[in-house]
């Protein structure tokens, strides 16, 4: 987290993430809210938000959030991982799978949880192939996407090899 923001603002992205993990989202936005204007543009701030928009299912605002901000921050993944999923819940997985493989010559190396969408929207277009080898890439990056996957219903098509993938 960046150093130029106030300790209270730090202290408000920390209770706005654990309200999310309770359910809490009003308790959670009014974190968000109480935000001194100062620091409301800083990345920190704004991932907070875009987290707080996915969690409460608003698609419209987090896509709005998530645009302004990749356009800002294109080197921040949060953003574009935001905005997919904005996207696919909007506009269908065509163009959620097209704004990954955007953002995949930056962060595919490395991002778990983009290929790991991307082996989403590629099982559910039927492009097996593809979505078992974004799929692997996620496990390898992470092992905790293998719980996630064995009852994802994105990745249904899948599951009787899930537990022999490496």
């Amino acid at each position: 987290m960046s150093t130029r923001l106030v300790l209270a603002t730090r202290r408000r992205i920390e209770y706005c993430h654990g309200y999310l993990l309770l359910g809490l989202h009003a308790e959670a936005e009014a974190e968000i809210e109480g935000i001194v204007s100062t620091d409301r543009a800083a990345p920190e701030v704004l991932e907070a938000e875009m987290t707080l928009r996915y969690v409460a299912e608003q698609w419209m605002e987090l896509a709005g959030l998530a645009r302004r901000f990749t356009a800002i921050h294109p080197h921040r993944e949060q953003g574009w991982i935001s905005l997919a999923c904005a996207v696919r819940r909007l506009d269908g997985v065509l163009p959620a799978k097209a704004l990954l493989l955007e953002a995949d010559p930056r962060f595919g190396r490395t991002s778990a949880t983009l290929n790991y969408n991307l082996a989403c929207y590629y099982c559910l277009l039927g492009e097996l192939a593809e979505a078992r080898g974004r799929l692997a890439r996620a496990f390898d990056l992470s092992k905790a996407f293998r719980a996630e996957a064995r009852r994802d219903p994105d990745l249904q098509r899948l599951w009787s090899e899930i537990e022999s993938m490496p």
